[in-house]
């Protein structure tokens, strides 16, 4: 499994929450799945990241 400890922390942030997940096709036209990935790329490539103190980069 890729980005074990990204899922710990996703795991833990949710448990005191109702959450359902729903598995979508990337990039397959569903509206709300590509306006993230606009987000997401964006953010990624975009000035003004901000560092995540649990991601160590190298």
């Amino acid at each position: 499994m890729k980005n074990v400890d990204l899922w710990k922390r996703l795991l833990a942030a949710k448990a005191p929450h109702e959450v359902t997940f729903i598995w979508v096709k990337g990039h397959d036209g569903h509206a709300q799945n590509e306006r993230c990935d606009v987000l997401a790329t964006t953010a990624a490539d975009g000035p003004g990241k901000i560092a995540d103190p649990g991601v160590d980069i190298q």
